[in-house]
Order: C-alpha cells, then sequence, then structure tokens
C-alpha cells in the first residue's frame, strides 16, 4: 500500500487515511527491523601472503586477489610463471597476464605487461653481479582478478 499526502489527494486526509498511513509505516518499519531487505557487505579484508582475502558481514567468503605481483627476479626460458609473477629484463620490468611455461620471451609478450620500462645495467662489484634499473617510463596494468 502506498502512503498518502495530502497535496497528492488534493484534499484533508481523513482519519482513515491517517490510520492507513501508520499502518503502512509501520509495516515498512518491521521490513526494515528485520533486516531480510540487507545485502551482505565487506565484513574484513585481511592479508595472506601476497593475497588479500575478503569475508562478508556475515562471514562469507567473497574472495581471493592477488595484490601485489611476486617477485620471480630475470625470466628465464622453461620455468613455470603464473599470473602476477614479476620478472625483468634488459627492457624492463613485466608482470605476468596468463600462466604458461616460458620458452621465448619476444613470442610471449602477450603473456606479459610491462609495468617499468628501462635500459638495465649489469653492475660487477668483485666477485657478485647486481643490476640496477634506470626506469623512463611507468605503466600501471590492469590485470585480472585472481579467484
Amino acid at each position: 500500500m502506498a502512503i498518502i499526502f495530502q497535496h497528492v489527494k488534493g484534499a484533508p486526509l481523513s482519519a482513515n487515511d491517517f490510520d492507513n498511513n501508520f499502518h503502512e509505516i509501520d509495516a515498512r518499519l518491521k521490513r526494515l527491523e528485520s533486516g531480510h531487505h540487507l545485502v551482505e557487505g565487506l565484513g574484513r579484508i585481511d592479508l595472506d601472503g601476497a593475497d588479500l582475502v575478503v569475508t562478508g558481514t556475515w562471514g562469507t567468503p567473497l574472495g581471493r586477489f592477488r595484490y601485489l605481483p611476486q617477485w620471480r627476479g630475470d625470466w628465464l626460458a622453461g620455468e613455470t610463471y603464473a599470473v602476477f609473477d614479476a620478472v625483468a629484463d634488459l627492457n624492463g620490468l613485466y608482470v605476468c597476464q596468463e600462466a604458461h611455461t616460458s620458452n621465448d620471451f619476444q613470442a610471449e609478450q602477450a603473456k606479459w605487461v610491462r609495468i617499468l620500462q628501462g635500459v638495465r645495467q649489469e653492475v660487477c662489484h668483485g666477485t657478485c653481479a647486481c643490476a640496477s634499473t634506470n626506469a623512463t617510463s611507468m605503466n600501471i596494468p590492469s590485470l585480472p582478478a585472481q579467484s
């Protein structure tokens, strides 16, 4: 039932109109108080390694989302890479956007998104080799969410 307004009715409300309005308001309040109309919201967001674990207000698991790339070091042939694995090569830093086993980096470019472009220089300090990246631009990718 709808609530009757005087300006809509175009005449003063009767005692019956007032009663019906109060009954309607009472019924609507009872529905609100019962909570049946509510949808579940965000209850908690927890960190588990590099994943965000989202739980609803009623304890329902809403999903796991990878929020940080997993650093894997230099790209290597024969490695199995997962979505959000990060690697480096001479042209910059890349994040995997399709799980695969590597073979030829140039042929697999569609499976990677470059997030940092630059020239990498190898620097030798005695017996160890260190790498530094001189970044020239940065691209923040839009990667698929992991479930």
